[in-house]
């Protein structure tokens, strides 16, 4: 995978979170409550285990290209 796909695969991964969250209008609400936590707490949960799956994912894409240099 060249060097480059790779920078822009690893950019989306990690900006998907902060762009989602940064778009607050989108989760500032209650309803839909899940086991009784309002929409803003359960949805801004899953963004931190999305972005740590995000990162790991960003690590293992950085690390491959790393140790698989494009060969030219």
């Amino acid at each position: 995978m060249p060097r480059g796909l790779v920078r822009a695969a690893v950019t989306v991964l990690l900006s998907a979170q902060v762009v989602a969250l940064m778009l607050v209008g989108t989760y500032a609400r209650v309803e839909p409550r899940v086991w009784g936590f309002p929409f803003f707490y359960w949805y801004t949960l899953l963004w931190v285990v999305a972005g740590a799956a995000s990162l790991a994912g960003a690590t293992w894409l950085l690390r491959r290209a790393a140790v698989r240099p494009d060969v030219r």
